[in-house]
């Protein structure tokens, strides 16, 4: 049942009878030009893009409310964790004051 008339089950690899080593040298290889393929698009894909722009109307088109309400949102999640490891840290600085106390 291949989509592809007279298609086998085998890889590339066995059909080219290639050695594991070969085959790991290869996906190496392979792996390094891609990424640098890639890597070299990115930037001007990003730039093409233009997320910055994209970002600044979408929050310029928003009222000034529902704005207000989404950094409130976040600064009020990241106050939490400000809130919590300050606490964390009061709570280690006492006990270890204590000790020096208890100690002297």
């Amino acid at each position: 049942d291949n989509a592809i008339a007279g298609a086998s089950e085998e890889t590339l690899g066995e059909i080219l009878n290639l050695k594991e080593e070969t085959l790991q040298r290869l996906a190496a290889v392979l792996g390094l030009q891609i990424q640098q393929f890639l890597a070299a698009r990115v930037e001007p894909i990003l730039k093409a893009l233009n997320i910055s722009e994209i970002v600044t109307r979408r929050v310029d088109s928003l009222p000034v409310q529902q704005v207000e309400k989404i950094l409130l949102d976040v600064v009020s999640k990241h106050l939490k964790w400000i809130n919590f490891f300050g606490a964390v840290l009061g709570a280690m600085i006492g006990l270890i004051q204590l000790l020096v106390n208890l100690i002297s």
